[in-house]
């Protein structure tokens, strides 16, 4: 009994001493709730409104940019990036090792720039190190698509639920992406962050650029909000997504321009080129492309020329002709000047053509493109232009040649014709030297030659939309008429001129008819400051057809190396072709096929995917997908090419050159033609393509 008593005592003080505990517990915590809820309240609130007044930008969707017919040419896009971390805490080793072979099969299916073994060694290679804190994470797959991420995740070991297990982590972002690749690239342009303390992802080139404001939106603000236990940010202030803008690009133009451009820059090894095409009555750009060789020796986007300012050669002729023939110096196009081997003009250096005639009429100065007959003509001692030099860049004032036309091109520029008192001056600016014009302002001026003497303004951007708002950017002219209709038609025939008969004679074709003008110019050698006739710009600016104009085009190339390096034989050659292509696809409003037993209609024909992988499409189609060489397909003596696996581009390269006509559905290799190869079928038939 006495040790029973004495149990009792013990678990009896026990108790005391835990209530007695729990007491004092219980005690201090009253002390700190009431120091907390009454002392310290103040101090707290404090705290709790700086926390509620933390804030975070809410950064808005940028924009896309579109085509003509909506075609996404530039838009956003949620990529993965994904790594294997062999810290995390209870990663399987031997998971990883038991899924090993199908993995690495699976992964070089998927990305085959790494053979199995390769694969193989980057996922395995750090699993032998000792785990410590400095061994780093693996990336398997950088900003990927968000379909391949999801692919990924269905592949042996990665699906394993447990990330732990894994080790696997992703991080999502926001991409700009180009869907048609390089095409239109310097003018659609570049978007990248401001710098290194600003998040922000602004336009840095081209539209992205110049229209930043449209494609930004606007920020909004996010700021702490109290939910029960914890905290989150909740947006105060919505963000505003950005403008959706449509150009005026037309896919298929600028596909054919960026072709034609890129082929004869190769054939003659030139350093770089641009060629702009506009559609006469509305001045919508419906193709842009700047080429520039890379040091691999391919072509590729680079600086966008088009707005950028240099000397033109006698593609300014036409222009002070305009001038001339709206002055009352000249109106008569059979009336004769004597030129002679060269011509003295106000005490200055001698003016001399690249060849020696004796009399050329008004029509044969600019078919011949004499800087002696020009200079007579702009240059009259009866006239104002003589007694007056600085009224010639005030004629160029009136007709809107200085107004800038803000394309929405980063860079733009207007043309610089310096006010000169110079007569020698003036006689140098009136045949393209000793100014410095864009070619889209070369381009626009012969364009409203093309258009009855009417000055459209170019543009490049139709319409800005969101959800809320559509804002239409109407049609708009620079000056209503720069000179008479009946001026309009003599400078036509003036052009058309240079084809037939003067430096031109070349890009004569019985499909399209063609009117333009050539032009030489030279740079200017930084040491000497003389010109180096070493390297050349050659330009040519046209429009076609000429009974009835509907497209203008300006080409300008620079530094040709090799086979020709006349202006016509290049920049010429480039715009003929675009032509010649234009109405083969029946885009001249013409019918595609003239031949009694081919379809009739317009042909649709949609860009090539050049990334896909030959050896892919031969696994999926049963098609022998090998890179045939088109140099020698080009000829096939009145029968149909093979163009069976070859990519839809060059497919209808081949084809053309042989005199078809081509429709298309669909995009990718082909796999089916009708006629098939070798089959005898006439010039000017239809062949039917399929690709993959």
């Amino acid at each position: 009994m006495a040790q029973k008593g004495k149990n009792n005592r013990t678990i009896l003080t026990r108790y005391l001493l835990i209530s007695f505990a729990i007491l004092i517990f219980a005690a201090l915590i009253t002390v700190k709730l009431f120091k907390n809820t009454i002392i310290d309240a103040p101090n707290w609130n404090e705290r709790a409104k700086k926390d509620m007044l933390v804030s975070r930008p809410v950064f808005p969707e940028r924009g896309d940019i579109l085509a003509v017919d909506g075609s996404t040419l530039a838009s956003n896009k949620t990529v993965v990036s994904m790594w294997i971390d062999y810290r995390s805490p209870g990663f399987s080793k031997d998971s990883l090792y038991k899924y090993i072979e199908p993995l690495t099969d699976s992964m070089t299916l998927l990305f085959p720039h790494r053979t199995k073994e390769g694969w193989r060694e980057v996922l395995t290679h750090q699993l032998d190190i000792p785990v410590r804190a400095d061994r780093s994470r693996i990336l398997i797959a950088r900003d990927v698509d968000y379909d391949v991420y999801e692919r990924m995740m269905k592949f042996p070991f990665l699906k394993i639920k447990s990330t732990n297990k894994t080790g696997l982590t992703t991080e999502n972002r926001r991409k700009r992406t180009h869907p048609y690749g390089m095409m239109a690239s310097r003018s659609i342009g570049s978007v990248g962050m401001m710098n290194d303390s600003c998040r922000e992802i602004h336009g840095k080139s081209g539209l992205e650029c110049a229209l930043d404001t449209f494609l930004f939106g606007q920020m909004g603000v996010a700021r702490k909000r109290s939910f029960n236990r914890t905290m989150k940010f909740v947006a105060d202030t919505p963000a505003v997504d950005g403008y959706t803008i449509k150009t005026t690009i037309d896919i298929t133009m600028q596909d054919i321009v960026e072709n034609e451009l890129e082929n004869v820059l190769q054939e003659v090894g030139a350093e770089w080129g641009v060629a702009i095409l506009m559609e006469v009555k509305t001045g919508e750009i419906r193709a842009i492309s700047n080429l520039e060789q890379s040091p691999s020796g391919r072509y590729i986007e680079a600086l966008n020329r088009a707005v950028m300012g240099y000397e033109p050669g006698s593609v300014m002729k036409p222009i002070s002709m305009l001038l001339a023939l709206e002055n009352g110096l000249c109106s008569n196009l059979d009336q004769p000047y004597q030129i002679g081997s060269q011509f003295a003009y106000a005490g200055g250096k001698p003016i001399t053509d690249s060849h020696t005639y004796g009399t050329l009429t008004l029509r044969q100065i600019i078919a011949k493109s004499s800087n002696i007959g020009m200079t007579k003509v702009v240059c009259n001692p009866n006239h104002k232009f003589h007694q007056h030099p600085e009224l010639f860049r005030e004629a160029l004032e009136e007709i809107g040649f200085f107004e800038k036309f803000n394309l929405g091109i980063a860079g733009e520029r207007i043309p610089n014709v310096p006010r000169t008192k110079s007569r020698v001056a003036l006689s140098r600016q009136c045949y393209g030297y000793s100014t410095e014009i864009p070619p889209v302002y070369t381009l626009a001026m012969y364009n409203a030659i093309a258009n009855g003497g009417v000055f459209v303004k170019p543009r490049l951007v139709s319409e800005l939309s969101n959800a809320d708002t559509t804002i239409v950017i109407p049609q708009t002219n620079i000056r209503d008429r720069i000179c008479s209709v009946e001026n309009a038609a003599k400078l036509r025939d003036m052009l058309r001129a240079v084809v037939l008969e003067g430096t031109g004679r070349r890009l004569q074709d019985k499909r399209v008819s063609i009117a333009g003008k050539t032009g030489t110019s030279y740079t200017v050698d930084r040491a000497t400051r003389q010109y180096d006739k070493t390297r050349k710009r050659l330009a040519f600016c046209g429009f076609f057809p000429y009974e009835d104009p509907k497209y203008s085009c300006m080409v300008l190339t620079y530094h040709p190396t090799r086979e020709r390096t006349g202006a016509a034989a290049v920049s010429g050659d480039v715009l003929k072709n675009i032509a010649i292509k234009m109405y083969a696809r029946g885009m001249l409003d013409n019918e595609t096929d003239f031949s009694s037993e081919g379809p009739k209609g317009k042909a649709k024909v949609l860009r090539s995917t050049d990334s896909e992988n030959y050896k892919n499409i031969t696994a999926l189609t049963g098609v022998n997908c090998k890179d045939k060489n088109v140099a020698q397909l080009a000829e096939t003596d009145g029968k149909v090419p093979d163009v069976i696996g070859m990519g839809l581009r060059e497919a209808i390269m081949v084809l053309e050159r042989n005199g078809y006509n081509v429709s298309v559905s669909g995009s990718g290799f082909i796999t089916r033609q009708n006629p098939v190869g070798g089959t005898p079928l006439k010039r000017g038939s239809t062949v039917v393509l399929s690709p993959a």
